[in-house]
């Protein structure tokens, strides 16, 4: 039986909690009811000359209605995972399986860094099972190819905890790349480790690492914590002590190192979003237009060179999601990418540029020159996060190839053009003094996990 169900009808709507019927709509010639547990709460007139004013008061009166049965939803959720948990704790390892899931917030977002973890799961016979959202572009092309095995499609957060509490409570481990907003009965369930696995190296945006802290609202039990550089942070900041896996991201047992001597050379661009442009989308026009400005200025650098070399740009996942008209169309010569294929992209390019994005790890996973162009430190952003200075001088101290200013990160592309994409020695070195390992991080995180007793 599902915890929750709404039935609607012609001149009702009715909602239910675990098959008993918790409010009631109904609607007569006149008037419409409201009952909560049978007992008549509200009548509102509906009447032709009720005023503006009459419909503001009762969209506020539903609004508040309906945060009520989301809260009375999620407690009857939570409360019928735990009960299932203590049932199903009895059972033995191999009975129960290991959850895992990438972001259940934002189609927009690639799945990549828990789905590669299930994918090395499945293929070792590892009982496990994968959500995802049902409007994410992977679950329609698993859809369309029948290959939805173990694949738990959803509409929401909440739609997860709703309709599979017994898929939950059977779990002996979950794993997460973007974390759980809506409840924290993950890390609640006494025989499940809950895993945050980092969606990318949490370093260059300290206030992520805080939010994601082991008391924030998306921690898990226990974090990966993929380079060594992370662990520092974590450390300074006194957040994860004794909680802590390290190893390198699942999704870079993708990624191959070095460069792949295609003959068209790859040059991949991925800027990150400024989250004051969901309230005030004035300083927008300032973001795109200096992102502009560079591409331009990149093409005729292009266009000087003997090789064959192509340039492709990523726009960040939110900045889709929260702006569904932005389009990158007026950029010429320039390939844009779905934030759906960023992983893809990454495995192939030659040399990537970025302001402070978390993907540049990847790159330096893979020894691949990367320069990040700093271009909007002096712009004040009404958001707090979007002030990036503070990234900027991190990425001076800890990585290298930091630059503010048009012409020097330019300039800096022009040598790597001009000297065969390669990265020099010293920063090779610095590359490796940065991650734990290289190659095997599922096999490493699974072994991590069951050792740890």
């Amino acid at each position: 039986m599902k915890i929750y169900r709404k039935d609607k009808g012609k001149n009702f709507t009715r909602w239910y909690l675990m098959g008993i019927k918790l409010m009631e709509k109904v609607k007569n010639k006149n008037s419409i009811s409201t009952y909560l547990l049978g007992l008549k709460i509200r009548k509102v007139k509906n009447r032709k000359e009720d005023t503006n004013n009459h419909h503001t008061c009762c969209n506020i009166q539903a609004d508040a209605l309906n945060r009520d049965v989301r809260r009375l939803q999620l407690l009857a959720a939570e409360q019928k995972i735990l009960s299932l948990g203590l049932f199903y704790a009895s059972q033995g390892d191999n009975d129960r399986y290991i959850i895992c899931f990438d972001c259940l917030a934002d189609a927009h977002a690639e799945a990549i860094d828990a789905w590669t973890m299930f994918k090395y799961l499945q293929s070792n016979n590892i009982p496990s099972r994968y959500v995802i959202l049902k409007q994410n572009a992977l679950y329609k092309k698993l859809e369309q190819k029948n290959e939805l095995k173990d694949i738990v499609p959803v509409a929401s957060e909440m739609d997860f905890l709703l309709t599979y509490p017994d898929i939950i409570a059977q779990s002996k481990v979950i794993l997460s790349s973007f974390g759980f907003g809506t409840s924290r009965i993950f890390k609640q369930l006494p025989t499940t480790k809950y895993v945050f696995i980092e969606h990318g190296v949490m370093l260059l945006k300290v206030w992520v690492a805080k939010m994601y802290g082991d008391n924030g609202h998306l921690a898990g039990n226990k974090i990966l914590v993929p380079s060594k550089l992370t662990k520092d942070l974590y450390d300074k900041l006194g957040i994860w002590q004794n909680k802590m896996y390290f190893g390198g991201l699942p999704r870079w047992d993708n990624l191959t190192i070095g460069s792949t001597n295609n003959e068209i050379k790859k040059i991949f661009i991925f800027f990150t979003y400024r989250a004051t442009f969901n309230s005030d989308s004035r300083q927008k026009g300032t973001y795109l237009d200096r992102i502009s400005k560079f591409v331009h200025k990149l093409n005729e650098v292009v266009k000087r060179q003997d090789e064959k070399i192509e340039i492709y740009l990523a726009p960040h996942h939110a900045l889709l999601k929260h702006d569904k008209n932005c389009n990158f169309d007026f950029m010429k010569n320039v390939n844009i990418v779905s934030p759906l294929e960023i992983s893809k992209h990454i495995k192939t390019a030659d040399l990537f540029v970025t302001d402070f994005s978390s993907a540049c790890f990847d790159l330096l996973y893979r020894n691949i020159p990367t320069i990040f162009y700093c271009f909007d430190t002096d712009v004040r952003y009404g958001n707090f996060r979007d002030n990036t200075m503070e990234s900027a001088k991190m990425i001076e101290e800890l990585l290298y190839n930091c630059y503010y200013d048009l012409d020097s990160a330019i300039s800096k592309i022009e040598y790597y053009i001009n000297n065969d994409f390669k990265l020099e020695s010293e920063l090779l070195e610095k590359n490796n003094n940065i991650f734990w390992n290289r190659g095997n991080n599922c096999e490493r995180l699974l072994q991590l996990i069951n050792d740890d007793n």
